[in-house]
């Protein structure tokens, strides 16, 4: 707001004076003209605005402050706070009304050097006062210097006690504690250390047990006697009882030894005794590890190559003793043709790179030549560039090696001399290599299929290409063996093996055998195929079942010609009935002629296709068949021919006493099979369980889809002969007849056997059996006397 000046013509100390309050007019008025016997020649701003101020502060430096009080309650003592924190080295006189001495009283506690009061403060008061307070308050400059570097001194003296992680303590002659800084507390205490008092406590709480504390006490005496000074370590105990290990480090208080008391210092090394332990720990785990290495270790001087330490492992290999090693150098080791090899790796190991050396030769003691690898680094050993290398003994594995090269060379050999294909894919089913005499049989050559589709050669294989070009494009319709090849090497790409045996074109059968092919890991990378040509192994087992069958039925020819001649007889007298009715024109005869005539025709015929099917092998004709038609033509058949297949007029079965049930369920209305073996086959279980049922009952077809994992299919013997598959048609006759008796069940399929006596020949299980097992199929039997009879016939 301005600054006014009184300077006299004497020459007078010339000093600023800084008014800070809100009456600038009284004090503006309260200046006088300057007179020779002035104590001070005063230059005085005014400002109102204590921000104001403190500007005028930064600007110039005052001499002395008037701070007047004369303000609303509080704001006074703010703003001397404030001018305190600003302008420490600057005195300061306050200015307060008379009824408010006692805010002048406060204000020299908190640091006002003298104070005026306003209604009794004229010119001539205010500067004696000035220069009063200025001649004292640089007369006391020194001694304020001093007390300041003392508060310093004291709080860093303090902040030293109160950081420092180090307990500090002052012991009486009877270890009793005098003082003690805020790390001694938090030694003892971690949780609380602020609540606790240790003066005249023993420093014996410390310890866990008084005889430590004694023995303590008792060394520490003595070095403090001997040498001036105890350190030791020890394990102390806080109040919760926790252990820790200290570094304690004691002095007498009084070098002359006048005063008995003791300085102690506590430093907690926990931590470093914890660390010196994990290492030691450490160290006795790597020496383990390094004594019981599987692979060798050697480090070696970069410059001379010499060793400097050696493990087990290496000795073993090599046949030396560490003492021997110690005495040999890289040199030594190795076959001089091989030394331009180790030297080279030496010099890349001096650049920081690690070298790595496959099946490097190496001398063993006794002068033979062992393989090894080796993985070679730079390292700093005993103040020298040293090379540390692992070496990894490989001489068994170079001999297993050279083994199973000239184990692979005889098995190329085999391969190459057998009738077989075989083959592999990826996981993609991608093919990725062919090999095997067989491919000539079938006129095939590698080439054209490497890197194609696996079913690219199948069809190809199963195609008969010998007789036309090859077919590398897409086919319209799979067939139905590609299909089960495809399905086998999908299962070996999920762990599964499997096995089939395919037809070529005449006479030219492969047995294939599908597994996974796995890597050195174990895991599934594809699949190997090995495809042997049978063909000659399968027509002569062909020629020798037939020639068994043959004579199976010539031995049971009387039993054959037994069971035509009751047929032939039956026809005769049919004959003779149909006779005497045309000479007699009586026509009653003639239908129970026919009758005769039909059954016994019809007898003679299924006898005749039963021995054909048993005594000769045919190949099966097979095609996708509608099974609700199949069991509904079985089911004509007995409905139109039950009154044929009567055993006699007598006991004759009318088509009415017998109920035929057909039922086929969700998912088994489709199957590939031979359509008339198949209904051969049902036909002979059918008339048998109308035998069975003289009385009438209920024949019943069902045919389902089933899984391999189906209880019925379970059941079957393990010589059932049924192949792999992802799932099944059960075709299912059974009946409410007489049943079949426990013991008789085991021959039923028997060839020749019947319980029938002469009205049987033994063949139609038989044939049904043999004609279910052509198609890879099973069947079995479950039945008990009065509760009927189940056939079950099983189909891949």
């Amino acid at each position: 707001m301005g600054s006014i000046s009184a300077i006299s013509d004497k020459q007078s100390p010339q000093v600023h004076v800084l008014y800070i309050g809100p009456d600038v007019e009284a004090v503006r008025n309260l200046i006088e003209s300057p007179k020779p016997h002035d104590p001070i020649s005063p230059t005085i701003t005014l400002e109102s605005d204590m921000l104001n101020a403190c500007r005028a502060l930064e600007r110039r430096q005052s001499a002395l402050i008037l701070l007047d009080m004369d303000i609303p309650e509080g704001i006074g003592f703010q703003r001397l706070n404030m001018l305190g924190d600003v302008c420490p080295e600057t005195p300061i006189v306050c200015l307060v009304t008379g009824e408010a001495s006692f805010i002048a009283q406060e204000a020299l506690l908190k640091g006002a050097q003298d104070y005026l009061i306003k209604d009794e403060t004229n010119w001539n008061l205010l500067l004696h006062t000035i220069r009063h307070v200025l001649d004292r308050w640089n007369a006391t400059a020194y001694l304020r210097k001093q007390k300041k570097e003392l508060v310093g001194l004291r709080q860093e003296y303090q902040a030293i006690l109160r950081s420092t992680p180090n307990g500090l303590c002052m012991l009486n002659p009877d270890w009793s504690i005098r003082w003690a800084n805020y790390s001694m507390y938090r030694l003892l205490d971690v949780g609380a250390p602020e609540t606790m008092d240790l003066t005249g406590q023993s420093f014996a709480i410390f310890f866990k047990r008084q005889a430590d504390f004694e023995q303590y006490c008792a060394l520490a005496r003595q070095g403090v006697r001997m040498q001036g000074i105890d350190d030791r370590q020890w394990r102390l105990y806080r109040l919760d009882g926790t252990p820790f290990y200290a570094h304690l480090s004691i002095v007498r208080l009084d070098p002359a030894q006048t005063d008995p008391g003791y300085a102690i210092t506590i430093s907690d090394i926990t931590d470093n005794v914890n660390a010196n332990e994990q290492l030691r720990q450490t160290k006795e785990k790597l020496q383990i590890v390094y004594d019981g290495m599987v692979d060798g270790l050697i480090i070696a001087d970069c410059e001379t190559r010499q060793f400097y330490q050696v493990n087990d492992a290496i000795c073993r290999m090599l046949g030396y003793t560490r003492e021997e090693m110690h005495r040999l150098s890289v040199d030594k080791i190795h076959p001089p043709s091989e030394l331009p090899n180790v030297i080279k790796m030496f010099e890349i190991i001096k650049t920081g790179k690690i070298d790595y050396i496959h099946e490097l030769p190496c001398l063993h003691k006794d002068g033979r030549i062992c393989y090894m690898d080796l993985g070679a680094k730079l390292i700093q050993y005993n103040d020298r560039l040293c090379s540390i290398g692992f070496f990894r003994d490989l001489t068994a594995l170079v001999e297993a090696e050279k083994k199973l090269r000239f184990s692979e060379e005889r098995l190329r050999l085999l391969v190459e001399q057998i009738p077989a294909i075989i083959w592999t894919t990826g996981r993609d089913l991608t093919l990725q290599s062919i090999q095997g005499v067989g491919l000539k049989s079938i006129g095939l050559e590698t080439q054209p299929f490497l890197g194609k589709p696996l079913r690219v050669f199948i069809r190809n294989f199963l195609a008969n290409p010998a007789k036309g070009a090859l077919n590398l494009g897409k086919s319209s319709k799979p067939s139905h063996d590609e299909e089960k090849l495809i399905a086998a090497t999908k299962n070996a790409i999920e762990g599964k093996r499997d096995s089939l045996e395919i037809f070529i074109r005449p006479d030219t059968y492969f047995h294939v055998c599908v597994e996974p092919l796995r890597d050195s890991d174990g895991a599934i990378k594809g699949t190997m195929a090995l495809s042997l040509d049978v063909s000659e192994r399968k027509r002569l087992m062909t020629a020798l079942i037939q020639e068994e069958r043959l004579a199976a039925i010539g031995g049971a020819m009387d039993s054959i010609a037994h069971c035509m001649k009751n047929l032939i007889t039956i026809q005769n007298n049919g004959i003779g009935l149909l006779k005497t009715a045309m000479d007699g024109s009586n026509w009653a005869p003639a239908a129970l002629a026919h009758e005769m005539l039909n059954k016994s025709s019809r007898r003679l015929s299924l006898l005749l296709m039963n021995m054909m099917d048993y005594s000769q092998i045919r190949e099966i004709t097979k095609e996708e068949i509608q099974i609700p038609a199949l069991l509904q033509d079985v089911i004509k058949h007995f409905e139109f021919s039950i009154m044929s297949l009567a055993e006699e007029s007598t006991a004759r079965t009318a088509p009415h006493d017998v109920q035929f049930v057909s039922r086929v369920e969700k998912g088994a209305e489709v199957h590939i099979l031979d359509s008339q073996r198949v209904f051969r086959a049902l036909l002979n279980l059918g008339n048998n369980a109308i035998d069975a049922m003289p009385k009438g009952g209920t024949l019943t077809l069902t045919a389902e889809r089933i899984s391999p994992q189906d209880e019925r299919l379970l059941a079957l013997p393990p010589d059932s002969g049924i192949q792999q598959a992802e799932s099944y048609l059960m075709i299912a006759v059974s009946d409410t007849g007489i049943g079949i008796p426990q013991e008789i069940q085991k021959k039923i399929f028997d060839p020749f056997f019947t319980n029938k006596g002469s009205k049987g020949t033994g063949l139609g299980l038989a044939s049904v059996k043999q004609l279910i097992a052509d198609h890879g199929g099973a069947i079995s039997v479950e039945s008990k006397p009065g509760a009927g009879s189940v056939f079950r016939i099983f189909l891949p």
